[in-house]
């Protein structure tokens, strides 16, 4: 939940509290609240990544490994984003504050499988849809001679993500164990 719709929703008790006072004093001070949340709710949104609210594997199909992962996160007015990121080695440490993973813009395959892939194939990294399952956003990599990838948009995915790495399950987890 947003820090604004915090305050949105306990404003009844704020009015409660302070009743006593003249309707300018109130007014001021409601407003003053409300700009101040406006502000921070807006800069955790521009400075961060979304907070992951769920996370989970993908389905496997029949292979022993999962497909991918799975991340639900909110926008500012808190509707519901599932970004299904089909090959986690394009999830990397990010630079923004408070941010853990983004998706890279760029990824070189090892050297024993970079054959495998032609110069000018596209593959889809990741997708981001709405609530309903529409597609809204996917991330598309074009490799390059080497086994080299230039990652490009294509409508609006989401590319950071805020992960608290302590509560994730152990199997999921990167870096030293």
């Amino acid at each position: 939940m947003s820090v604004l719709a915090g305050f949105i929703i306990s404003l009844p008790y704020h009015l409660h509290a302070i009743s006593a006072f003249p309707l300018s004093f109130q007014a001021t001070v409601l407003g003053t609240g409300t700009a101040l949340y406006g502000i921070v709710t807006l800069y955790i949104v521009l400075s961060t990544g979304p907070y992951v609210a769920y996370l989970r594997w993908l389905p496997h199909d029949g292979r022993k490994k999962p497909q991918g992962i799975e991340m639900t996160t909110h926008t500012l007015f808190m509707r519901e984003r599932i970004t299904r990121v089909y090959n986690p080695a394009f999830l990397v440490d990010a630079d923004k504050p408070f941010t853990v993973w983004k998706l890279a813009r760029n990824f070189r395959l090892p050297p024993f499988v970079a054959n495998i892939v032609k110069v000018g194939d596209e593959e889809v990294v990741a997708e981001t849809f709405d609530k309903s399952g529409k597609v809204i956003g996917r991330w598309i990599v074009t490799w390059g001679e080497g086994g080299i990838g230039v990652c490009r948009s294509e409508g609006k995915i989401q590319r950071y993500f805020s992960v608290h790495q302590e509560l994730l399950p152990r199997a999921i987890q990167w870096g030293p164990h």
